[in-house]
């Protein structure tokens, strides 16, 4: 299961929760767009290759922060204390 086809994705990082759903969390474009993205699927999804769980995404309905600035940096501390 692809994820993200795009080249300039990077750092990807991942856990399972307790529901058994997989979290990966990468960047895209870090020195440009520096846009930050999750994707959220379970193993079915992976033995399927395709979304077949309620809360499977990945690809564009996947962003979660592609803020520039000092503005950028507040507001993700700011998802971070959400978490």
């Amino acid at each position: 299961m692809l994820l993200d086809e795009r080249e300039t994705v990077s750092y990807p990082d991942g856990i399972e929760a307790q529901d058994a759903r997989i979290y990966i969390i990468y960047d895209r474009n870090r020195n440009t767009d520096r846009e930050v993205w999750m994707a959220v699927f379970t193993e079915r999804d992976v033995l399927d290759s395709t979304c077949v769980s309620e809360d499977c995404r990945f690809g564009s309905e996947a962003a979660i922060d592609n803020s520039v600035g000092p503005m950028a940096a507040s507001a993700r501390k700011a998802a971070i204390r959400l978490a």
